[in-house]
């Protein structure tokens, strides 16, 4: 993690104290992509992208739900994608779709 962008590592953070025990397993698909992380919990993950925030404050996020097949593990389905959200609404999400 340490190579990700500052907007990432400071998400990343931020989530930590907020979700504490619940926080999700952390997955990098993307480790070219300095802007970009996942969070996942059994087969759902939320993709969250901050480059096209990252002169924001506050910080601004784009995020897409995602179900993950479990016989095979490179098929995904993209359930909802939302865009421009704020540090509280993809807390929600979190929450609610990866069920913390």
């Amino acid at each position: 993690m340490n190579t990700k962008d500052e907007s990432i590592t400071d998400l990343v953070c931020r989530l930590r104290k907020e979700l504490g025990s619940s926080f999700p397993e952390i997955i990098d698909y993307w480790e070219a992509d300095l802007f970009a992380i996942g969070f996942k919990r059994e087969d759902r993950m939320i993709y969250v992208a901050t480059f096209n925030y990252r002169h924001v404050h506050p910080a601004r996020y784009d995020i897409d739900l995602e179900i993950l097949s479990q016989e095979e593990p490179d098929n995904l389905q993209v359930v909802r994608e939302d865009r421009n959200i704020s540090f509280e609404q993809l807390l929600t999400t979190l929450r609610n779709f990866l069920a913390l």
